[in-house]
């Protein structure tokens, strides 16, 4: 029986056809195409947003169109790490102002809103994940109340402990809160002060282990402040004043060197204040050297008053040195309570005067009250910084 032959298996390979691999390159590359399309779009759609310099340019820009130079716009960083603006503006200014602000971010992934606090209005300024704050002081007219024709109430007069100051205050009753003690601890309360939306004076101590630390924080998020100057008190030296102090037996050049070395440790000090000094501030060689020293370096005096035999204000209007008393100390008691109080008794004193300047201490209640009270004072009085006073209260004749 004859056997079939098998037929030979071909040795070449079949190759497929290359039809449906371009097909596949090319719908792939056509949906990355329209994919990268849709979210270029999605991206660009609302615009490109705006970084932080860009940002700060508009809102400058803004404000020189409203009417505001640059110069009288404070900034600092706040507690998001992005600026904080400030200034006081007319109700019509501030309206003008976020009308152009507006205008400006037309076009740009950004957004803009407005809450009312007092007599202040706070505009945020919104792009992606940022959010810069604009604190327009003074931006809310204010209701008025008619007063009635034949009043038979007398007029009151503003009174100063000391003759050479100004006797009228035009505008809103201010205040000037000075925190003493800076520099010594309590970095805590530091901070949180740092991050209150509203002018604070910080008094630092010379040469403690914060101070410079606690001067450049200051400085960077816009904040004045004054040397905290440690002064002989009567209770010398069961209570110490601390390194750099001025005593009643030193010497013209060694107070001036004392000053000097003081200025130079804070070196972004507008002015200064009475660190203890019950002693120090009650004899008028002593204090006549100080004034003179501070005349000589352009820096105003504010009287701690830690008592009642103080000559400073006097020996400073001789000198020609801008000063005020302080009039309400703030936390002589750390209960916040008392605290409250002691605030609402410096808005009496500046609604029956026209300005008031109230010293607290660096503690955490005092920054968590003032944190919670003054916005809730803004709608009775203005809150400005110490140098603002005394450029206009506390100029001598």
């Amino acid at each position: 029986m004859a056997t079939k032959r098998r037929p030979k298996r071909s040795s070449k390979k079949t190759t497929p056809s290359p039809l449906p691999m371009v097909v596949r390159i090319v719908f792939t590359t056509i949906v990355l195409l329209v994919l990268g399309g849709l979210a270029y779009l999605a991206f660009f759609s609302k615009g490109p947003t705006l970084s932080g310099n860009r940002a700060r340019e508009i809102v400058l820009l803004s404000f020189s169109e409203a009417g505001v130079p640059a110069t009288e716009v404070n900034s600092r960083i706040g507690d998001n790490g992005y600026p904080i603006f400030q200034t006081t503006m007319k109700p019509a200014a501030a309206n003008r102002f976020r009308k152009i602000l507006k205008q400006k971010i037309q076009g740009m992934n950004a957004s803009l809103s407005t809450e009312r606090f007092g007599n202040s209005r706070l505009v945020l300024l919104k792009s992606g994940n940022e959010t810069w704050r604009i604190i327009l002081k003074g931006a809310i007219k204010k209701k008025y109340v008619k007063k009635p024709r034949h009043s038979t109430t007398k007029k009151k007069v503003p009174t100063h402990p000391a003759k050479g100051f100004l006797e009228t205050h035009k505008g809103e009753p201010r205040i000037a809160i000075i925190l003493d003690d800076v520099g010594l601890g309590h970095m805590k309360a530091f901070k949180k002060a740092l991050n209150i939306p509203y002018p604070l004076t910080f008094a630092i101590l010379p040469f403690r282990r914060y101070s410079r630390e606690c001067a450049a924080m200051a400085r960077g998020r816009g904040f004045d402040m004054i040397v905290h100057m440690p002064m002989e008190p009567d209770g010398y030296p069961r209570e110490d004043p601390g390194p750099g102090a001025i005593f009643e037996k030193d010497s013209r050049e060694l107070i001036e060197k004392k000053i000097q070395a003081a200025i130079d440790n804070i070196q972004y000090a507008v002015g200064m204040n009475n660190h203890m000094g019950s002693k120090a501030t009650s004899v008028p060689f002593t204090m006549r050297v100080v004034m003179r020293k501070l005349k000589a370096e352009g820096l105003f005096f504010i009287d701690s008053r830690t008592t009642a035999e103080t000559v400073a204000l006097n020996e400073a209007r001789a000198a020609g040195v801008p000063s005020l008393p302080r009039n309400v100390f703030l936390d002589n008691s750390r209960k916040p309570q008392d605290i409250k109080k002691q605030l609402e008794i410096a808005v009496k004193e500046a609604q029956k005067t026209g300005y008031a300047v109230a010293i607290g201490h660096n503690y955490p209640e005092t920054a968590g009250v003032l944190a919670k009270e003054l916005p809730l004072l803004d709608r009775k009085v203005n809150f400005v910084y110490v140098r603002e006073l005394v450029n206009e209260a506390g100029k001598p004749n």
